[in-house]
């Protein structure tokens, strides 16, 4: 803790516990010895050592909220393993640290506080307090993803059947980051495979992605671009600027023809099994491969996940056991849990999506001309960029609108709090000005947005 700090610890409360003080022993209470481990650390870096009155653990509120918190999560979420315990203990403390504002810092995350008091009395402090990229060693995902606009009934330019079954187009769009900033837009037809241009798609937002962040990226694509081209576009990325951060990625494997009973017997002797239910087993194992492609030679890890099931959901018996195949190709090297869990997050791009669907109305897109549209598509991209960065730093900094906590606002929230607003532009002394109501709550974030824009 000493360590992780970034400003110099003066002072430490703490309960009457053993693993704390020996204030308590077998004969009741006594004048703390100063011999306990805890004293000890803290007299070797000058740590003024305080203790709560016994019986008084409101003295300590904040640390028993956190820790009733902490029992929260525990009680509302089953965990295979103790590596997916541990990652998902660190992912609320990144959550409670750099996202969620906490009403008795008025309200603001515990990261902007300390970067506050940074700026006033940067004596306190050994480093500066920096908002790291995200969980899970600091990966910064980049998911990847084709979606289905329907546009049946029209005789637009481009519009053919979709893998979704209806007329329409099927884009493929890049989000980098938790908030899901949109890196690339690219219009296709409805009938075009997914893989169908992906590499060239590739090549582009990785290098976009390079130039937006220093922090690792993890690309994530699901089974419809399990392909060994996308894998070689990674490593010529990666081989290209050797000294940047490393571009990882877990794509989904398609099992396409591979039988399942085969797989059931690999996972009988290499596999990892447990059972989160009766009737119901799951197997997770590494394999390894080697692929070919323009006469390289590729060694790829590929996680499995067998799932056998015996009983259904509904607690009927099978006649016929049902065997599940799933698998990630990855170059990470966690455990086989992580892996499975940093692509199940892969899923938050179908909110995304939605987005651009639902809430800039997109969709049916308006021209017959393909290239008109994919001009159209490419605006509303950009709006859609700018509207996040409005709500991320808008509606989450330190005076938002009473709202639940979030790590990222919908787009459709930005839109309704901060762009229906009832407003005169003046036009007066040779500028244009935008005026609000006097009881308007939004004045002071439109100020610091104007602020952040005016002086950057």
């Amino acid at each position: 803790m000493i360590d992780k700090a970034p400003f110099k610890i003066t002072t430490l409360l703490t309960d009457n516990g053993k693993a704390f003080t020996d204030r308590f022993g077998a004969s009741g209470e006594c004048q703390p010895a100063g011999v306990h481990p805890c004293d000890r650390v803290c007299a070797a870096n000058r740590i003024a050592h305080r203790l709560i009155t016994p019986g008084t653990p409101q003295t300590n509120g904040m640390t028993e909220r956190f820790n009733g918190r902490i029992a929260e999560v525990l009680r509302t979420h089953r965990f295979d393993s103790a590596a997916s315990l541990q990652a998902t203990l660190k992912r609320f403390v990144y959550l409670y640290n750099h996202r969620i504002p906490q009403q008795n810092l008025h309200p603001k995350t515990p990261l902007r506080t300390r970067q506050q008091w940074y700026a006033h009395q940067p004596q306190l402090f050994k480093k500066y307090p920096r908002n790291h990229p995200g969980p899970d060693n600091g990966l910064m995902p980049l998911d990847c993803d084709v979606t289905p606009f329907d546009n049946s009934q029209t005789k637009k330019e481009g519009v053919s059947r979709t893998y979704a079954g209806v007329d329409g187009y099927a884009p493929m769009a890049a989000y980098l980051g938790q908030e899901g900033y949109c890196l690339e837009l690219e219009l296709r037809v409805g009938s075009q495979h997914c893989q169908n241009g992906t590499p060239a798609f590739l090549q582009r937002v990785l290098e976009r992605a390079r130039r937006m962040t220093a922090a690792p990226v993890l690309l994530r694509l699901d089974g419809g671009n399990d392909a060994i081209e996308n894998i070689a576009v990674v490593a010529a990325h990666n081989e290209h600027d050797p000294q940047a951060a490393p571009t990882h990625y877990v794509i989904k494997w398609n099992p396409r023809r591979e039988c399942p009973e085969k797989w059931l017997a690999v996972a009988e002797q290499h596999g990892a099994w447990s059972e989160p239910r009766p009737g119901k087993r799951v197997a997770l194992f590494n394999w390894d491969e080697t692929r070919t492609h323009n006469g390289y030679t590729y060694s790829l890890r590929r996680v499995m996940r067998v799932t056998e099931r015996t009983i259904d959901m509904h607690g009927l018996q099978l006649l016929v056991p049902e065997v599940v195949l799933e698998g990630w190709w990855t170059s990470l090297p966690f455990d086989e849990q992580t892996i499975t869990r940093l692509y199940a997050d892969h899923g938050t791009s179908e909110q995304f999506h939605s987005e651009f669907k639902t809430d800039l109305d997109i969709e049916r897109l308006p021209s017959g001309k393909f290239a008109t549209n994919a001009l159209i598509l490419a605006c509303a991209q950009l709006a859609y960029n700018i509207l996040r960065w409005i709500g991320q730093n808008g509606l989450l900094g330190p005076d938002p609108p009473p709202r639940h906590p979030a790590t990222r606002r919908r787009i459709r929230t930005v839109m309704q709090t901060l762009m229906y607003l009832a407003a005169r532009l003046i036009h007066t002394g040779r500028r244009l000005k935008l005026a609000f109501g006097s009881g308007c709550m939004v004045v002071s974030i439109f100020r610091r947005l104007y602020e952040r824009l005016a002086y950057t």
